[in-house]
């Protein structure tokens, strides 16, 4: 989807699936799956990080593997990143 959305002119902007809380080694960070596809993208892409001490938006009940955001509060932390950037992208060309 990023080199479909640069080549029609528009400004990628990945989610990066991110856990801080996984007890899985390979699936705790940055998503092995998020990175080998911003590798094999043509193009670049956006994939914002959040800021420290941001707490990130409240989703109340939504749930990513079963985990809660209180209990993997880095996977919506990155979530919410890619959504601020969006809006940001959209603020600077109205």
């Amino acid at each position: 989807m990023v080199d479909a959305t640069t080549r029609l002119g528009g400004q990628a902007i990945v989610a990066v699936r991110f856990s801080g809380t996984d007890s899985r080694p390979r699936h705790q960070g940055r998503s092995h799956h998020t990175t080998t596809a911003l590798e094999l993208a043509s193009h670049p892409a956006l994939a914002p990080e959040p800021l420290d001490g941001w707490a990130g938006p409240d989703v109340g009940g939504v749930t990513t593997m079963g985990r809660s955001q209180a209990e993997d509060p880095e996977f919506f932390r990155y979530a919410g990143a890619a959504g601020l950037a969006a809006a940001q992208l959209l603020r600077d060309t109205s």
